[in-house]
């Protein structure tokens, strides 16, 4: 069904009625505005009278619902009879006359799009958008939109497309996917997860009729959705965010969460909000503890499969949770960063042992940790707790200097407080810790003088330069 709806309203913040019949309500209503209303009436009908009888748009065009309220406050110790200069002046102190027509378009029950044009007499106009809002569908299933990329993402969609069209109680009737593009040869997981299952695809910032949803969802998604894209769905967008907001907003959650040694975190389902990443109301928010020594992709495993039941619960009952929803607390906001190339360069004289561990298994399976060893990077792999018995001299064993472990084969590296093993490196290929010893240590040793040993056997901290990003107008000047 389509209907057109103008809400004739004395101010913006009153919520319009669903579209149902002509109705004009005169509150002390003065008589030109209330002919405007007339006017307006009979000019939509006229317009949709013809646009049927002539074709356009008859296949969407079932009915015409019209409704106009339009009420009328005298300004404070003011008349209304005095003239519009009279109004204006007593603005700072509520006084004025408002009034806002409001354009609701709807397609099958939905409100699919919804515009209000407010003004103050005398005459100035401001068009502005209002969230869509339904008339029907109050319950699922629902039709969702989902936006993701990586594996967290992934899991979500996979509860979503399992309760599509359920045997008990369907959860969603209709799911589509908005995702971005990728040049790796695997592809984006959520993307080829789609393609497998017949569910329809769309590259960013394509992003379909999202008019004809619901409501949205988002997970590891990576792009700021504009307030035109949020108003399209009635219920809003939901974020599967995997963190106990405020705490690690922004795009790397996880990592920081492991790179920080916390030992509890959470899923958040939020509301999306415009302009910013992570700062909407908590509509459901539940805390799981991190298992020791966890690496980044075992906490993301089990994170995925938190926020994908959660997100099934708040479907299941959304108009509840939607009315429950809190904002977020103004302390204990923390923000997790893009990871860098930078962060995978040791820094042996101030990252102790735990810290480099913990690093390594935050960021490790990602990008392998690096440093210097005789002016070259080399990569080190599969870091290890050290033994204790390692005896520490100040004089000999700086940060950086390492020894090679016959017995655990391991290359033992000083750090800020004790050692940390290291069991392969990349220099040219991949080498076991006991093959770098014999190709490059062993000869070495026996050769050389204790002053070029003790610097043959030392890592330095591999400085890398931040990317510089050249803007695209200044590539086209150049």
């Amino acid at each position: 069904m389509l209907g057109l709806t103008y809400d004739l309203l004395r101010g913006s913040n009153e919520e319009p009625s669903p579209a149902s019949s002509f109705v004009l309500t005169k509150q002390r209503c003065p008589q030109h505005v209330a002919g405007y209303c007339l006017i307006l009436t009979f000019l939509t009908n006229a317009l949709i009278y013809m646009a049927a009888h002539c074709g356009i748009g008859t296949p969407f065009i079932n009915s015409l619902h019209f409704w106009a309220q339009c009420s009328w406050r005298r300004p404070r110790n003011e008349d209304w009879r005095q003239p519009p200069a009279a109004w204006n002046t007593r603005k700072k102190h509520g006084a004025g006359h408002n009034a806002s027509l409001s354009l609701c378009f709807y397609r099958q029950g939905l409100c699919v799009d919804r515009y209000s044009c407010s003004w103050r007499f005398p005459l100035q106009i401001h068009v502005l958008p209002s969230r869509a809002y339904s008339t029907a569908r109050t319950r699922p299933p629902w039709n969702v939109m989902f936006f993701g990329t990586d594996e967290f993402a992934l899991e979500s969609l996979k509860g979503l497309n399992q309760c599509r069209n359920g045997i008990l109680e369907p959860v969603v009737s209709r799911l589509e996917v908005v995702t971005i593009p990728s040049s790796l040869p695997k592809g984006v997981p959520v993307k080829n997860y789609s393609a497998d299952h017949g569910i329809p695809v769309h590259e960013w910032p394509q992003t379909g009729n999202c008019d004809q949803f619901d409501v949205g969802v988002v997970a590891s998604f990576g792009r700021l959705l504009s307030e035109e894209l949020i108003l399209k769905f009635p219920y809003g967008i939901l974020n599967v965010h995997p963190s106990c907001l405020p705490r690690w907003r922004g795009p790397a959650p996880i990592i920081h969460t492991v790179l920080n040694g916390d030992e509890n975190t959470g899923v958040t389902i939020m509301q999306i909000r415009p302009k910013r990443f992570d700062v909407g109301p908590i509509v459901l928010q539940k805390m799981f503890p991190v298992p020791p020594k966890c690496t980044f992709k075992e906490l993301e495993a089990i994170l995925s499969k938190h926020g994908s039941d959660m997100l099934i619960s708040v479907l299941m009952d959304l108009t509840k949770y939607l009315e429950s929803s809190r904002e977020q607390p103004a302390e204990g906001a923390t923000y997790a960063p893009k990871v860098s190339l930078q962060m995978s360069c040791v820094r042996w004289e101030e990252q102790s042992a735990e810290e480099i561990l913990r690093l390594e298994r935050a960021i490790g399976v990602l990008m392998p940790l690096q440093t210097l060893w005789m002016c070259s990077p080399i990569k080190l792999l599969n870091f290890v707790e050290a033994p204790t018995e390692l005896n520490v001299s100040d004089t000999v064993d700086v940060p950086g200097s390492f020894k090679y472990l016959w017995k655990p084969q391991i290359l033992a590296v000083r750090c800020k407080d004790g050692w940390v093993g290291v069991k392969a490196v990349i220099l040219k290929k991949k080498l076991l810790a006991r093959d770098f010893y014999n190709g490059y240590l062993h000869q070495t040793r026996s050769v050389q003088k204790q002053s070029t040993l003790l610097e043959t056997f030392r890592f330095h901290t591999l400085h890398l330069l931040p990317k510089v990003k050249v803007s695209k107008k200044k590539q086209n000047t150049e």
